[in-house]
């Protein structure tokens, strides 16, 4: 199997948050970042300049920002707003490593995430298995020891293989059909005097 590109990553993550944002800020903006940003929204309403669009903001959308790129958030007046925050690099390079925030004038010199895989904006499905995943994530990051550094890349790593597999999640995470609901499909199709229905059709009347 070839892919597209390299994947030279030993990613370092620069900062994990578990943010509720204040009822008196109701914009977040950044006219450009120094690394990789992604903002997940566990709860809230509003709209983000996204890729030069204007995405509405509802739960589960995740945004990705790369370096040198900027965002704008704005949020509606008593919308409850939770975001699961991860700022990072895709290097673990001396030079770049730096708390929170990342200075902006070494952007142009990382590796960057490439938009054929991974979108500016997304609606994550498996909402469920991302929030696992981010806050075993934010556990071990706190950890100062190398069991904690190594499993945070390695958690890092199933985040970008989690946002990059959105169509592989999403066919495992549609409801199970009950026995009841698949008999009735049966005795549906089964009065169609032997026309076999389609799989569009199947799909449908699963759920799929």
């Amino acid at each position: 199997m070839s892919l597209p590109f390299e994947i030279p990553w030993s990613p370092y993550v620069r900062l994990v948050h578990d943010f509720h944002v204040p009822n008196h800020l109701r914009i977040l903006h950044d006219q450009k970042t120094g690394d990789h940003a992604l903002h997940f929204f566990v709860s809230g309403a509003g709209w983000c300049l996204s890729g030069g669009e204007k995405i509405p903001i509802q739960p589960g959308m995740l945004f990705l920002v790369r370096p040198g790129e900027g965002y704008h958030m704005h949020f509606d007046q008593c919308s409850d707003v939770h975001m699961y925050n991860i700022r990072f690099d895709l290097e673990d390079v001396p030079e770049f490593i730096c708390p929170h925030p990342a200075p902006v004038d070494k952007w142009q010199q990382k590796l960057v995430l490439p938009d054929n895989c991974f979108p500016h904006q997304t609606k994550i499905k498996n909402t469920d298995g991302y929030c696992t995943i981010f806050l075993h994530l934010l556990t071990v990051w706190e950890q100062a020891n190398l069991s904690g550094l190594l499993a945070t890349k390695g958690l890092m790593l199933q985040i970008l293989s989690f946002v990059s597999g959105q169509e592989m999640y999403h066919t495992r995470t549609v409801e199970m059909l009950s026995i009841a609901k698949l008999n009735k499909i049966m005795h549906k199709y089964s009065l169609r005097n032997g026309q076999p229905p389609t799989p569009e059709m199947l799909a449908t009347d699963a759920g799929m």
